[in-house]
């Protein structure tokens, strides 16, 4: 596991919890210098054997980790859907894979926009093209998922609370 901010912030956070390093140590049951050594920024990396010693302990930081950015998304979403409502969009629904074609072709229409060298936004001025396309696909989902009365939100920081937990490139994963 490499050890980033934020496997940094919680192994400060467990070292603080279980009262210094030397307690934390033998509870994780490696050495104090081990400990150091990923407090200090010495080691880079957390050995898969140590790794699986020490995931316990942070597991339930993980699974609280605030990810604060995502606060304002719920509202968020619920704007999006009564506009979309507003403007007629969900009068006569549209099947689930129409819907997801709709986003891909959103992803698409970011493409395009690299494709020519990524203009200027001409719907929104002080944005390109790439971040409105993005936009709208982020709009999409939002609006799908809160007719469907998906939690995305939630979901989203799981993943990303789950995403936290797992290896360098998901264990070798080429892309």
């Amino acid at each position: 596991m490499v050890i980033d901010d934020e496997i940094l912030l919680l192994l400060n956070i467990a070292t603080e919890e279980h009262g210094g390093i030397k307690k934390l140590s033998e509870v994780v049951g490696v050495t104090r210098e081990t400990v150091h050594h990923w407090l200090s920024g010495t080691s880079k990396k957390i050995r898969d054997k140590d790794w699986e010693k020490l995931e316990p302990f942070l597991r339930l930081k993980f699974l609280t980790f605030p990810v604060p950015e995502l606060e304002g998304l719920k509202d968020l979403q619920k704007k999006i859907h009564t506009i979309a409502v507003s403007k007629g969009w969900w009068e006569n629904p549209n099947s689930n894979g129409k819907n997801f074609m709709l986003m891909v072709s959103e992803l698409a229409e970011a493409m395009e926009a690299d494709r020519h060298g990524n203009p200027p936004s001409d719907k929104i001025p002080g944005f390109l093209g790439i971040e409105e396309e993005l936009a709208d696909v982020i709009i999409r989902i939002l609006d799908f998922a809160e007719y469907h009365g998906f939690d995305v939100i939630e979901a989203m920081r799981e993943k990303v609370n789950y995403n936290r937990t797992r290896e360098y490139k998901h264990g070798g994963k080429k892309y």
